[in-house]
């Protein structure tokens, strides 16, 4: 997975974090994250709860998993003992664009 985040463009439509590369991310991946975003803390490390969003979004428990941790790899959020936090800048998503 880290390779193709190498061979992909970086992507700061709100601007570069400070500390890491950010990378563009799939429609699923983005689906995921404004999910994260709309209902969980911004100022500090949460849970993410594999079972819940696989239920809500009509997937398997693996395939929610593998858009969480690619969000990681491409630098959407970080990954600590705590659970997953978000990196700065959130970026928020208008869930009627595109359609």
């Amino acid at each position: 997975m880290t390779a193709l985040a190498l061979a992909t463009r970086p992507g700061y439509p709100l601007g570069k974090p400070a500390d890491r590369d950010r990378y563009g991310m799939t429609p699923e991946q983005a689906h995921v994250y404004n999910w994260l975003v709309q209902h969980r803390p911004h100022d500090r490390p949460f849970a993410v709860s594999f079972h819940q969003l696989a239920k809500l979004m009509l997937t398997g428990k693996g395939n929610i998993h593998a858009r969480v941790t690619a969000l990681v790899e491409r630098g959407w959020l970080a990954r600590d003992d705590a659970g997953y936090k978000f990196v700065e800048p959130i970026m928020k998503f208008n869930p009627n664009k595109g359609k």
